[in-house]
């Protein structure tokens, strides 16, 4: 407690899709026990490697903002149902 003074529960799921879909979902949870407020953040810096990027979608991020940190951290808009690539990309 001397380094994080707050009491709280942080949860991270990781679960693979069933049914020979390569599927990755994951769900965080943190929860403040103590009553007391804090400012909290989390980033996901995950990397796959994978051997076809054009075949990699990520779906459910629909309208969503995000900073492209290969493109000056430019602003961009998520439009689609599903995110695809053709290049490496970092946010």
């Amino acid at each position: 407690m001397k380094i994080w003074p707050h009491s709280y529960e942080f949860r991270l799921r990781v679960a693979l899709g069933l049914g020979g879909d390569l599927m990755l979902t994951s769900r965080i949870r943190n929860m403040n026990t103590d009553g007391k407020p804090f400012t909290f953040a989390f980033a996901y810096h995950t990397y796959f490697s994978v051997s076809d990027i054009s075949e990699v979608r990520v779906e459910g991020l629909g309208t969503l903002d995000y900073l492209d940190n290969l493109q000056n951290k430019e602003r961009f808009t998520e439009q689609g149902d599903a995110i695809t690539f053709d290049t490496e990309v970092s946010t």
